[in-house]
């Protein structure tokens, strides 16, 4: 493994020759593997592209009927690991070389709850045989090298099937036994935020089981997720503008009250914890229920979604990954979401309230307005230009694509210095 990233003095007790070695190690081990699991989500797309329906997987049918539970959860975790700090490099952390030097030296702190990135992300400061290192290699490697404590705490993002999970199983029993730590001291917060994970709750925990505490849904990259999947489905599988979703929404109730009764079945819940009964009953359909959330896009909402999504760009291009707007938190995801509806409600010709229908003329008028918008307070910084026009046109390249782009922060990451 080779740093190909600038030298930086603070560098120097993270990318230790041994940390390296371990990372490296863990690469030759699992990255073949994550190449084949990515080609596995391509082929479970272009299936749903073509009409295959969405439904429970019939080959796990006895993990989610039969009568398991993950590990006994430690005291200290019980309950409160939605209290520890997080350190997101998946959504809240613009992926300079700085920051995530910095972000490695965070961790070891004090207790944090460290999310690493997806499994489809690149680091290209690090190089195995000349290409880029895999970046959720890379983040959870170095932390797991670092840990001062046995124990640690990962949250792990964007999980779209069991097997990936599997993945994650087979690495840290791998790591616990090369760094000679107990096999189940690192536990696991499990992340349903794609659509994926929705329909594979109960497998994804019963592969963690050993290092499973809590199960969270993350409500911005789920509906990115709901978009990106269903891209080409036509109008019934459009999403209205985001002031329009809240958690009451039928498909989003429905995959609440499933985590919540699958961590109560699976013993992630306290006996004080109240939600539905372990036994509800949630299907397929109930998951996707979409039409019926009225398909309402205002003129503003559009204006919104467009200068939102422009905005967390240009600042995570500039540095800054998570970030409020309009006094509501946002970051990546929220971009990700952003352009996902803005290329959807385009390629279904939707109309906003009032009859106009939604084009790329009328989106191209909207995202020049929004940079004019903030042309001035950019052009006070150094660089600040360069950053805007980026941001520009990744946002008009991605909305405009006539393939839809999986996630806009590989090719804004490939733009950072």
């Amino acid at each position: 493994m080779r740093v190909v990233g600038p030298a930086l003095e603070a560098a120097g007790d993270v990318l230790t020759p041994a940390a390296l070695a371990f990372v490296a190690d863990l690469h030759d081990r699992f990255a073949l593997r994550r190449e084949h699991l990515l080609a596995e989500r391509q082929r479970r797309q272009d299936m749903v592209s073509v009409g295959e329906p969405m439904d429970f997987l019939p080959e796990t049918a006895a993990v989610r009927t039969e009568d398991w539970q993950v590990a006994p959860i430690p005291g200290e975790l019980a309950g409160t690991w939605s209290t520890v700090p997080v350190i997101d490099l998946s959504d809240s952390i613009s992926p300079s070389w700085p920051h995530l030097i910095a972000a490695q030296r965070r961790a070891w702190t004090g207790p944090v709850r460290f999310r690493p990135r997806g499994l489809h992300l690149p680091e290209k400061h690090l190089t195995v045989d000349g290409d880029p290192a895999v970046a959720a290699l890379v983040d959870v490697g170095l932390y797991l090298f670092h840990q001062r404590d046995p124990a640690g705490l990962l949250s792990l993002p964007l999980l779209e099937s069991h097997l990936e999970a599997r993945l994650w199983a087979d690495l840290l029993e791998y790591a616990a036994a090369a760094l000679e730590r107990p096999a189940d001291a690192v536990k696991v917060i499990v992340s349903v935020d794609t659509v994926w994970a929705a329909f594979e709750m109960d497998e994804l925990l019963f592969e963690l089981r050993e290092h499973a505490i809590g199960l969270e849904l993350g409500l911005c990259n789920y509906l990115f997720s709901m978009v990106k999947t269903f891209r080409g489905a036509g109008t019934e599988y459009v999403l209205p503008e985001r002031s329009r979703l809240d958690a009451s929404a039928p498909f989003l109730q429905a995959c609440s009250d499933l985590l919540a009764a699958t961590a109560r079945r699976r013993g992630l819940a306290g006996p004080a914890d109240r939600g539905p009964a372990v036994d509800t009953v949630i299907s397929g359909k109930d998951l996707l229920d979409i039409r019926t959330v009225p398909l309402v896009v205002t003129a503003e909402g559009l204006r919104d979604t467009i200068a939102t999504a422009l905005e967390i760009l240009i600042n995570w291009l500039a540095g800054t990954g998570a970030m409020t707007i309009a006094d509501q938190p946002v970051d990546l995801a929220t971009a990700e979401l952003c352009r996902s509806q803005l290329w959807q409600w385009q390629r279904n010709r939707v109309a906003l309230e009032g009859g106009r229908r939604i084009t790329g003329h009328l989106i191209v008028d909207e995202l020049d307005a929004a940079t004019e918008r903030l042309a001035d307070r950019w052009a006070e910084r150094p660089g600040g230009r360069e950053l805007l026009a980026g941001a520009r046109n990744l946002l008009f390249d991605a909305i405009s694509a006539v393939r839809f782009t999986g996630f806009i922060s590989v090719p804004a990451y490939e733009s950072m210095p």
